[in-house]
């Protein structure tokens, strides 16, 4: 799962550089659709194993801060995912 996230965030990385550097819609479109696919697998793998597995060990506290994280989320500048191309 790791590996397909660090994927998932080259992908986007991919399509960020090709609109910065103003490369056609063809030059763009083949990296969307691996995105899309990337995407559609792996959300697939999330919602039948990850996460069932996490409504049987999430206890309310834990929710709360989940919660609490990610609507006052401290992302470090520069941060990227570990499995990216860019780590």
């Amino acid at each position: 799962m790791l590996r397909e996230h660090g994927e998932l965030w080259d992908r986007m990385d991919e399509i960020a550089t090709k609109l910065e550097s103003g490369a056609s819609a063809a030059e763009i479109v083949p990296v969307w659709k691996a995105l899309e696919d990337g995407l559609e697998a792996h959300n697939d793998k999330e919602e039948k194993i990850l996460y069932p597995a996490g409504d049987d060990l999430l206890t309310d506290d834990l929710g709360e801060e989940i919660l609490e994280t990610l609507a006052n989320p401290d992302i470090p500048e520069g941060w990227t995912c570990e499995m990216s191309g860019r780590s």
